[in-house]
């Protein structure tokens, strides 16, 4: 009995013993395929993660694309799974700075590339073939998916994936507009040339039409590599493309809910129209859904060939609003810094910019980053910046990535990148503070009319600009007052932002000088954090008398200089001449006081300008300037602000000669009662110099007249 015993439980044991070990061997064939190295491995900085393999290259590229999201506390993104040969989505873990897969497959297709969206409820995913590559299936593939809390889980949606357009594309980028619909950029070569396509969802996420040119000028015959990326915020969509024959970037916006007209479409000012400003190096994100605000890091192409030089900007951050497009502009890395594929990341927390590329260009080998306020107050830091993904044993990273959403104090900010040479994923966190407690108090840097003024229009409002945004319950007829030889002068007093305005109800008396107080201490102004204005800030001025002003009035620049790319850091202000040329890039800068022409009805403006020595067959654009913080002294082609929209223009010139140059009057009848900066640029490189404010004749003037 024992021995029958035993033996039937040898039996019983070998008759099972096969399942057991198929069992275990799918129980390690599932954990090999969705878990990735335990833990990544500590690097001089960042991490090095685990390898994508052989059999694809750069899947952390495009330059506009994101590969990452953050949702319910942690993030995620799509990368590949060398051993299921299968795009995935995997979770990352912070604690242990590593990635695990989630087991959801998104793609089996190799090469594509891959463009992410988090919307806060669906993760919309499409992947697509470059035109360069020998794949048969060409198909932009779209997929929609639903996150599960509980299980920490994404699922693919009934009726998912569907293709979105069927051919060979570069770059292509998705992102979604206010009324829902979900809409895809991209540049193929099916039109004139290499051509920007967009393409839409219609009635649900499953259907999408057909591909079609966008109909605005500059966005065909572009060059065999030129990109496009797209935004979506302020009711509008945003479309940025590179047009390298025409040495510019454009920027073309569609309002949500209107149809595909070419109506429908406005092309904006160019972001850059100097020489050799456009490459395909794009990224655009917006701070939010609604705010419009938009910020882009491109790269120029002033490093290719033998006129580079080591001062011009190479990677350049824009701000701008998706309404006008009027930007200011910082310069990130210059030529000698050799940087490439950058990216742009909004921290909302602390209200930065945070910038990322791969240096050296164009195979890579470290990441930097370099970061500024939102309002660029300040440029960025000079040099290549701090080295956030470097690694001895991969000496090729690049193609940095992220995500299209704002991070924050709560997500921190996660990047990822590649290395072709050794096939391996690496990363950065950035665990982002939370911004220090605000204790500065408020400082009053503009006013209006300006403190002495003269012949002042009775119905001008006055206002106070403060360094900061101030409480508006703080701003009242009793911490704003204006008083004139009668007393007190009765006024409605209003805040907005950074600006405190008091309109007085009733003309102010003729001839009449008037001071204005604006209360400090702890009765007075207040910022939003509730540090008070240090002290009373008081300034006069003097009203118009009864007779009528002048139709005609000449006002001289208060101040005035030019700045050269070749001289990146050297300040031009009080020399006697003032230059224009394409290259070396010579900008000119003029600045006038218009505050004594508040309410005045401007009818013509004319710059008045003398050319020196030389003269140029070109043509020279008089543009505004947004920015006034400019000084004479202190101006250089690193810290100039950037122009904005054209105003006039001057033709061939001959020396020894003045000219006149007519000004747009709507432009300028906004800047009547405040400071005015003009600058002038050409695309022009046989350069034009003209007299300045400190040359003993012909200085510069702006004539304006009134009806």
């Amino acid at each position: 009995m024992t021995s029958t015993a035993l033996h039937g439980h040898a039996r019983t044991r070998g008759r099972w013993l096969p399942y057991a070990l198929v069992l275990l061997l799918l129980s390690s064939l599932l954990s090999a395929l969705q878990s990735p190295p335990a833990s990544a491995e500590p690097v001089e900085a960042g991490y090095r993660d685990f390898s994508y393999g052989s059999s694809i290259s750069a899947p952390t590229g495009d330059k506009p694309q994101s590969k990452l999201w953050y949702n319910d506390n942690s993030w995620w993104g799509v990368l590949y799974n060398a051993t299921s040969k299968q795009w995935e989505i995997y979770k990352f873990d912070v604690a242990s700075q590593s990635w695990s897969t989630t087991g959801t497959s998104l793609e089996t297709r190799k090469p594509v590339q891959a463009d992410t969206l988090w919307d806060g409820s669906k993760l919309y995913v499409i992947f697509h073939v470059k035109d360069t590559s020998s794949l048969a299936d060409v198909r932009v593939g779209f997929t929609r998916l639903s996150y599960d809390a509980a299980r920490k889980t994404y699922s693919i949606d009934s009726g998912f994936p569907v293709t979105a357009a069927t051919r060979k594309v570069e770059s292509a980028v998705l992102d979604k507009d206010s009324t829902g619909k979900l809409w895809v950029v991209f540049t193929d070569t099916r039109g004139t040339g290499r051509t920007v396509y967009v393409t839409h969802t219609t009635t649900s996420d499953t259907k999408w039409i057909a591909p079609y040119e966008l109909p605005v000028a500059g966005a065909n015959n572009l060059k065999s590599d030129d990109i496009a990326t797209l935004v979506a915020t302020g009711g509008k969509i945003g479309v940025l493309w590179s047009n390298q024959l025409d040495q510019r970037l454009y920027f073309a916006t569609h309002t949500d809910g209107t149809d595909d007209s070419a109506g429908s479409w406005q092309r904006k000012e160019a972001l850059c129209d100097q020489p050799r400003c456009a490459d395909d190096h794009l990224n655009i994100k917006s701070v939010d859904a609604a705010s419009g605000k938009v910020f882009a890091v491109v790269k120029t192409s002033l490093n290719d060939g033998s006129n580079a030089k080591p001062g011009d900007p190479l990677i350049m951050l824009y701000k701008f609003d998706i309404a006008t497009a009027a930007y200011t502009s910082r310069v990130a890395w210059t030529v000698a810094e050799n940087v490439t594929r950058a990216i742009v990341v909004l921290d909302t927390t602390n209200s930065r910019a945070y910038t990322f590329a791969a240096g050296p260009c164009c195979s890579g080998g470290i990441v930097y980053s370099k970061s500024v306020p939102f309002d660029l107050s300040s440029g960025f830091p000079s040099g290549l910046g701090t080295p956030v993904i470097k690694s001895a044993a991969d000496p090729k990273i690049n193609n940095v990535t992220s995500t299209k959403q704002s991070v924050s104090s709560k997500s921190g900010l996660l990047i990822l990148a590649g290395d072709d040479s050794t096939r391996y994923y690496v990363h950065a966190y950035l665990p982002l503070g939370g911004a220090p407690a605000d204790t500065t108090p408020p400082t009053v840097t503009a006013v209006a009319p300006a403190d002495g003024a003269t012949g002042v229009s009775r119905s001008t409002p006055v206002t106070a600009t403060f360094s900061e945004p101030i409480n508006p319950a703080t701003v009242s007829s009793s911490t704003v007052t204006l008083a004139g030889p009668a007393g007190t002068v009765p006024a409605s007093v209003a805040a907005a932002d950074q600006t405190a305005t008091l309109t007085p109800g009733s003309a102010l008396a003729a001839g009449t000088r008037y001071t204005v107080t604006v209360r400090g201490g702890s009765g007075g102004v207040k910022d939003l954090a509730g540090n008070a204005l240090a002290a009373d800030k008081k300034w006069s001025f003097t009203t118009s008398s009864s007779t009528p002003p002048p139709s005609t009035a000449a006002v001289v620049p208060i101040a005035d200089a030019y700045v050269r790319s070749s001289s990146p850091t050297k300040n031009l202000g009080t020399t006697a001449i003032l230059s224009v040329d394409a290259s070396p890039v010579d900008v000119t800068y003029l600045k006038f006081d218009l505050s004594a022409y508040a309410g005045r009805t401007l009818t013509g403006a004319t710059l008045r300008l003398t050319v020196g020595d030389n003269s140029s067959t070109g043509r020279q654009d008089v543009k505004l300037v947004a920015d006034n913080s400019w000084t004479e002294t202190g101006l250089t082609y690193t810290n100039r602000p950037a122009p904005t929209t054209t105003v006039g223009s001057l033709a061939k010139t001959t020396v020894n000669t003045a000219y006149e140059i007519p000004l747009a009057v709507p432009a300028l009848s906004g800047q009547l009662g405040s400071v005015l900066s003009l600058a002038l640029d050409s695309p022009s490189t046989d350069a034009v110099v003209f007299a300045s404010r400190e040359a003993s004749t012909g200085r510069p003037e702006l004539v304006l007249t009134f009806s």
